[in-house]
């Protein structure tokens, strides 16, 4: 009888996340490493209820680490289907579907798959990886932080499998900091290192990793014990985060300079090489040491360079200093961001899709063409800077109010004033306008000879559809 009560549980468990709604359903039931699995979707009441076309992002997990692959849908019948199949070491997967710009999720939730094995439970791994969604990384493609539904999840995982326990540790420790707060977190978190330190044979990850959130809870003492040990078993990595945190906290910038110079060279290839050298161009620039300023990005390129030439460009633009140095550091900071664009030198992250990583390129390059134009403004070559703001403009889609102001600024001024119009009328249309944004069509409504008076009339017509698309997303909000 006991047996065949833990057995339900499992079945249970295992098949939880394939009901979580009728409009999602998947064959089989349970599927197994290396199955083809066939998706069916029926977006009926839902944004995606029209679209002539649908993709699903399936966020495949190793663990607590997902990698996106998307999956055409073919139309079948009312609804739609698709197929993939979970290759050795994926537990399990996290699905949205979309159509153009709109993304449908289950509420924030996701359309979970858990891969099981010939026992038909899911695999060590799949809870994990799944909780890691709500915890740690599913709000960067749109998933609800929910970091206590994940320690729900975590529970249920080593409740199977206890041996699981020392590797969802992190997972869980990350849950409890999000779920918890004050005093609650504290024992929360206290209790879960206590029972780790207990464990024979920690790394030295896993120490680094007491260490860590000893200091969350503001246990100073036992974080240095245990970085002390963890330094010792280590010692490589254990000089890095010294150095490293040593740097990033030195306040005189000679000195900074001098430590980081040090850092580069004896650890040429550490991850946080980028942002080493970032800090210090950034006091280059400040110390007017373009020299310098180019020596370093030229030994330590990064595929974010464009980002620090731009963020010096704005600084001598915001004070006034060096109008020349800032055009042509705008204009460096331009052709790279061009070039991230066209010929990317860095790696994808794992939870973008292609399309979207070039757009999130393309949009950093609408921020660049905006400084670009905005010092082209400031010089009085209007022509000029009207080309970079209607790239910048383009480039981020319209989605910037910032840029929409600066651009809408300049196209009130513009001698085309029935594309201006049209153009700024797009802007307020979409919700991503400002109080500048209406003075600025305001100012060319009377230009084209219209009354001041009739303003208002007008831009309650030119804003409706904004104002219609905020009161939709209130009324999804409060469902």
């Amino acid at each position: 009888m006991k047996q065949t009560l833990l057995l339900a549980s499992f079945l249970a468990l295992g098949t939880w996340a394939q009901a979580q709604n009728s409009a999602f359903s998947i064959k089989p039931a349970l599927p197994q490493t290396g199955q083809e699995i066939t998706i069916t979707y029926n977006p009926a009441g839902t944004a995606l209820a029209d679209a002539s076309s649908i993709t699903a992002l399936a966020y495949l997990y190793d663990g607590n680490k997902p990698k996106v692959q998307e999956i055409q849908l073919y139309k079948k019948n009312n609804g739609w289907e698709g197929w993939f199949t979970p290759a050795a070491g994926i537990d399990g997967a996290l699905l949205q579907f979309r159509a153009d710009e709109n993304n449908e999720n289950n509420g924030g939730y996701g359309y979970s798959v858990l891969v099981h094995n010939a026992k038909k439970q899911p695999v060590a791994d799949a809870l994990h990886g799944l909780a890691a969604a709500y915890i740690e990384w599913g709000t960067v493609v749109g998933i609800t932080h929910d970091p206590k539904k994940g320690l729900q999840l975590l529970d249920q995982e080593v409740s199977q499998y206890p041996h699981q326990a020392r590797a969802i540790i992190n997972t869980k420790l990350n849950g409890l900091a999000a779920a918890y707060q004050g005093e609650e977190k504290r024992q929360q978190i206290a209790a879960e290192l206590e029972a780790f330190t207990q464990l024979k044979g920690l790394s030295g990850k896993e120490l680094r990793m007491l260490a860590q959130f000893y200091q969350v809870i503001g246990n100073t003492e036992k974080a240095s014990d245990y970085t002390s040990r963890a330094k010792v078993m280590d010692p490589k990595v254990g000089t890095e985060n010294e150095r490293l945190a040593a740097f990033n906290q030195e306040k005189n910038a000679d000195a900074r300079i001098a430590m980081g110079l040090v850092f580069l060279k004896d650890f040429p290839i550490h991850t946080e090489v980028p942002s080493v050298v970032a800090s210090m161009a950034t006091l280059y620039a400040k110390k007017q040491k373009w020299t310098e300023f180019e020596n370093l990005l030229k030994q330590y390129p990064s595929a974010n360079m464009y980002e620090i030439y731009t963020s010096a460009a704005w600084a001598l633009y915001e004070t006034g200093q060096n109008a020349q140095k800032a055009k042509e550091l705008a204009w460096k900071g331009y052709q790279l961001a061009l070039k991230e664009v066209n010929e990317p030198s860095g790696a994808k992250d794992n939870l973008l899709t292609s399309a979207d990583w070039r757009t999130k390129r393309e949009y950093a390059l609408g921020e660049v063409a905006d400084v670009c134009g905005a010092i082209m403004l400031k010089e009085g070559d209007k022509a000029t800077a009207t080309k970079y703001l209607a790239k910048a403009y383009e480039s981020t889609r319209g989605l910037n109010p910032g840029i929409n102001e600066r651009y809408a600024q300049v196209l009130a001024a513009s001698p085309n004033k029935a594309e201006a119009q049209k153009t700024i009328e797009a802007i307020v249309a979409s919700g991503n306008g400002t109080s500048r944004v209406k003075q600025s069509l305001k100012q060319l409504f009377v230009s084209l000879g219209n009354s001041e008076t009739g303003f208002d009339a007008y831009w309650s017509k030119v804003e409706a559809p904004a104002r219609d698309k905020m009161k939709t997303a209130l009324q999804k909000s409060s469902l």
